[in-house]
């Protein structure tokens, strides 16, 4: 290393003799070629970046010449370095490397004072700073052009600004936008940039790393100011003729300004023209309209540029103006709409614009009108309840407390019938006519759109409470001709308001369910009625679901639940009375049948209570003779209506049998204690007609041997007829001998 070091400081640095001493002296100390390379690299080093110093300094001297010699002086600068480089024994790469890196200390360093200034708000002094910062970058970017010849066919100015990289830290962020933009307000101060002055801003954008946006928005910040002026100059000296125009064209030209920078400063300039014209409310007069169109051809520009600021401006004139014309009752007449047109061209507002602030004063009005409506609607619920509302299963047509005063069916459907009104009477309903279908199944339809609707001004439950009550006004109008007015306007209730059609369905089903509950309800518990539903109820429970414009199939389920309540109710009833009635039990069987409701599919009813149900039926049968052993059809009908399978319902009768039989032989021997034969005989009766069902004896220990036989002969005086017994009540009696177990005790005359 020491040897190495006195190579290295020796003029002519590392010769071919001094490196082949090297190069012994390494073979001797088994020194590695990296690790001798490494020991020249961090000498040379130190020696480079001196001799980069002097080359840049000796190019900035050089160039003060005149261009040819400046170029020469440069090259020869660079032969030197390049000589001492290649005496040092650096590598092309670093050499380039320590070149560039020197390059961009040196010229941070330079712009540190142009910084410091400008944070003293000393613009002046930044801007001679930049100026001789970019004097003497020019020199250095021409030895970074001489060493890139050699490599690379990158230009010295992009290396630069890559060398340069992100200047940040050094300058800060906002800085260099800074210094960009008062070097270039300099340049424009004669409303153009050469050649040279281009050159330099591009030198500059390389050193503080300037984006291509950047320098774009700094450009436009830069010229619209001076364009700005001029334009205003002959605004003010109402020169907008052509000739002005040129002029103002030819000031462009020399700026260049973005096409869209200038359309912007032109409506601007426009917006203080118009809102000076416009001050206090004024309406436009005829000549300020054409003072207008001649500023805009002056700009450049079209009616479509200055629409939004015709808008903003003149929006509220022409605001004030749609709200005269509605008056109190809300309704513009033909001749007031004609003068609204008239006023919008006047203004220069678009149809879209006078359209949308008609609209917007629309749906203030139709706001009034919802929230007097919903005024109401609380009222009407105060007077059911400070905390009652009425619930989805009341009945909608029930006159609730308050209905004395006026309220039940007044002012809510008026206010929203006078918002519907309003609605169309100014013809803000729109119908399109779209195209359905493809090909041959295609159509025209008319579809009916409303543009304007209080949708999120509103809470969705008010919004949703104001449809249902006005549905139910419609549903419980008196007259036929009330009610389809208040129904042609239901629609448009539910539009206005801002229902989507989900909303909308969903309170139309609740109400739906509601109707049609009650009625099926009240239809089928008609005295003597059929127990299902008649053509005519199917009818109006048919246009009830057009009405509120029910699916198909939710109708279908409506109908379904409301008659599967139906039959439930008539369970319950059987069971919650004192004892279950055979009557009551029938017609929980006839009304399932002829309504297509399965107790155990649809109700899910328990095995217990089908069994129950059809005890009693069966019971009543045996006793009314329904049931024999030669007829077993109603036992067959019971069955099957309640879902009983055999072995259930054979149970069921066997219990049933012995049960009864057993009770009517106990009533029987009361009867013959009491002396009344007549009510042992009946009783008897009946005990034979569940036995022809079960002939077997029946255990009857409460009633004695004795008792027994007496209760035969009882039967058999019942059954002797002109001194005879027919054949029937022969067979009656031998059955009765089995069930009593007196077989043979009774004498049977011939």
């Amino acid at each position: 290393e020491n040897l190495a070091a006195t190579l290295v400081a020796q003029p002519g640095g590392l010769d071919e003799p001094a490196l082949e001493r090297l190069a012994a002296l390494c073979l001797a100390l088994d020194v590695s070629d990296e690790e001798a390379k490494d020991v020249i690299t961090k000498l040379a080093t130190p020696l480079f970046r001196d001799t980069i110093k002097q080359s840049l300094q000796a190019a900035q001297e050089s160039y003060s010449c005149a261009d040819g010699e400046s170029s020469a002086k440069v090259k020869d600068v660079f032969a030197q370095l390049e000589q001492t480089r290649d005496e040092l024994c650096i590598s092309e790469q670093m050499g380039y490397d320590a070149v560039s890196s020197e390059i961009r200390s040196e010229l941070l360093e330079r712009l540190q004072p142009a910084r410091q200034n400008l944070r003293v708000n000393n613009v002046r002094a930044a801007l001679e700073e930049v100026l001789g910062v970019l004097e003497a970058a020019e020199p250095m970017l021409a030895v970074l052009h001489c060493m890139l010849k050699m490599s690379s066919s990158e230009s010295a100015l992009s290396a630069l600004k890559s060398r340069m990289g992100d200047v940040s830290r050094e300058l800060g962020r906002q800085e260099p936008k800074q210094l960009y933009r008062i070097v270039l307000a300099e340049f424009l101060k004669d409303q153009k940039i050469d050649e040279k002055e281009e050159a330099q801003l591009a030198l500059l954008r390389a050193l503080i790393g300037l984006s291509d946006a950047d320098a774009s928005d700094a450009y436009k910040l830069a010229t619209g100011p001076v364009y700005r002026r001029e334009a205003l100059v002959r605004i003010q000296k109402g020169e907008l003729s052509g000739e002005a125009k040129s002029e103002l064209d030819e000031v462009l030209s020399k700026l260049v300004i973005p096409a869209e920078t200038v359309r912007q400063i032109g409506v601007e300039l426009y917006r203080e023209r118009l809102l000076a014209l416009i001050d206090g409310n004024r309406i436009l007069s005829e000549e300020n309209a054409t003072e207008l169109a001649s500023l805009r051809s002056f700009l450049s520009l079209t009616l479509e540029d200055v629409a939004e600021t015709h808008a903003k401006a003149c929006g509220p004139v022409y605001e004030q103006a749609v709200n005269e014309a509605m008056g109190s009752s809300g309704i513009i007449l033909e001749e007031y709409q004609a003068a609204l047109d008239k006023l919008a061209t006047r203004l220069e507002l678009t149809k879209e614009y006078a359209r949308d602030i008609f609209y917007r004063v629309a749906k203030g009005r139709l706001y009034d009108y919802a929230m007097r409506a919903a005024k109401l609607l609380q009222e009407r619920q105060k007077l059911r309840g400070q905390d009652e509302a009425r619930d989805v299963g009341d009945d909608p047509f029930v006159t609730r407390a308050g209905a004395q005063l006026g309220i039940q069916g007044g002012g809510l459907t008026t206010e929203l019938s006078a918002m519907i009104d309003f609605y169309t009477k100014n013809k803000l309903v729109v119908e399109k006519e779209v195209t359905v279908g493809e090909g041959e199944d295609a159509k025209t339809e008319t579809v009916t759109e409303y543009p304007v609707t209080l949708r999120g001004m509103i809470e969705p439950k008010i919004v949703e409470g104001l449809y249902k009550q006005f549905l139910i006004d419609c549903l419980s109008a008196k007259t036929m001709a009330e009610k389809q007015r208040l129904f042609m306007g239901l629609s448009g209730v539910g539009n206005v308001l801002g229902l989507d059609e989900k909303q909308t369905a969903d309170v139309n089903a609740g109400i739906g369910a509601v109707i049609y509950k009650n009625y099926i309800g009240q239809a089928l518990a008609k005295p003597g009625g059929s127990g299902k539903l008649d053509p005519q109820d199917t009818q109006f429970l048919q246009s009830i679901a057009m009405t509120l414009q029910m699916s198909e199939k939710k109708a279908t389920d409506l109908t379904k639940e409301a008659v599967e309540g139906h039959i439930t109710v008539l369970i319950e009833r059987c069971f919650s009375a004192a004892k279950v009635l055979p009557q009551s039990v029938r017609r929980v069987r006839e009304s399932a049948r002829g309504l297509g409701v399965d107790l155990v599919a649809d109700l899910n009813v328990s095995s217990e209570t089908r069994g129950k149900m059809f005890a009693v039926e069966v019971d009543d049968a045996i006793e009314r003779g329904q049931i024999t052993p030669a007829d077993q059809s109603a036992l067959a009908v019971a069955q099957r209506g309640f879902s009983v399978d055999d072995d259930q319902a054979k149970s069921i009768l066997l219990e049933c049998i012995q049960s009864r039989c057993r009770g009517l032989m106990v009533n029987a021997a009361a009867a013959l204690r009491s002396n009344r034969t007549d009510t042992a005989a009946d009783d008897l009766v009946k005990m034979t007609r569940f036995g022809k069902l079960l002939p077997t004896e029946v255990s009857a220990p409460m009633v004695s041997s004795t008792e027994k036989q007496e209760l035969l002969l009882v039967y058999q005086a019942h059954a002797i007829r002109d001194g005879a017994i027919t054949d029937a009540e022969k067979e009656n009696l031998e059955l009765l001998e089995t069930m009593l177990g007196v077989a043979g005790s009774a004498k049977t005359p011939a």
